[in-house]
């Protein structure tokens, strides 16, 4: 299998106004797009500018008035798109539940119950692990993009279509939303994922996309990443790990190693093979922001 999903040629208008102040607006001009299995693909883009649009007809929610849409290769069906293909945008449930309730709501019409066991594992992964009993109508938009995340930590689907699941404020306050969703490609699942700034999932993107009138377009190639660690006696950590990597100190206490095609999660097992204790760590990116018109971000390393 080559594709988790591909568009092919997507076209979308809507008539907007009444009587005879009527417009046709043209949200998406021939879109294409192929995401391999395991990529997290993201595209930025201003509100207005069609990222719902090509969300919900990539879902199989929408019917392009022009254009393919492929799931693992297939078509759609009578059925509408396969099984493990799953949306989220904000959670639209009920704001007397809980956020345990809805959570178990949510799984329940997806065919699984969940163990509470389970549902505090998930509400920790997304940092909500005091906030199971918190109605809804009480979280802000950032706590309910992170349920909305956590649904699927409960339940990893094979692809994930994340509707407008981060804003910058969110990139600065904290990274649980790019952490999970490291963690789910981790574990195999595809994720195409819409955000208003490309600085805010770079960091864990595979590739980073802007859609502006209604047309893709690549924010050029992406910045080598780089794990930056938080050590004791930086320059000794750095020539240890030189020998097997490319690792050099960046200051008295942090030693950054390019990932190349390693994974993080690689590069803290060597640490523990060789004794080295890591305070902390984070993905940066690194060389000039300009060249991929993306600032440097970070997501901690759990």
């Amino acid at each position: 299998m080559s594709h988790a999903l591909r568009l092919f040629g997507i076209h979308k208008r809507y008539r907007v106004g009444l009587g005879s102040c009527r417009a046709t607006v043209q949200a998406l001009r021939g879109v294409t797009l192929h995401v391999r299995p395991g990529e997290v693909v993201v595209i930025a883009g201003r509100p207005g500018s069609g990222k719902s649009t090509l969300l919900m007809c990539a879902a199989g929610l929408l019917r392009p008035d022009k254009g393919r849409v492929h799931w693992f290769g297939e078509g759609a069906s009578p059925a509408g798109r396969p099984a493990g293909v799953v949306y989220r945008s904000v959670p639209s449930h009920y704001g007397c539940m809980t956020v345990a309730e809805s959570l178990t709501h949510a799984m329940l019409r997806r065919d699984v119950t969940p163990q509470a066991s389970a549902l505090r594992h998930a509400l920790e992964r997304v940092g909500m692990s005091s906030a199971a009993s918190v109605r809804l109508s009480r979280l802000g938009p950032g706590e309910m993009r992170r349920l909305a995340l956590a649904e699927l930590v409960l339940s990893p689907p094979r692809l994930a279509l994340l509707d407008d699941i981060a804003d910058e404020p969110e990139a600065q306050s904290g990274q649980e939303i790019p952490d999970t969703i490291a963690w789910l490609a981790a574990r195999g699942v595809t994720v195409l994922a819409s955000a208003a700034s490309a600085r805010t999932l770079a960091a864990v993107a595979s590739r980073v996309l802007a859609l502006e009138e209604g047309r893709l377009r690549a924010l050029s190639a992406p910045l080598p990443r780089a794990l930056e660690l938080t050590v004791d006696q930086a320059s000794r950590v750095a020539s240890r790990l030189g020998r097997s990597r490319a690792a050099r100190s960046a200051g008295p206490s942090t030693v950054r190693v390019a990932l190349g095609g390693a994974s993080a999660e690689e590069v803290l097992a060597e640490c523990r093979r060789l004794g080295i204790a890591v305070h902390g760590s984070r993905i940066v990116m690194v060389g000039s922001p300009s060249r991929a018109r993306v600032a440097e971000e970070h997501a901690r390393v759990r």
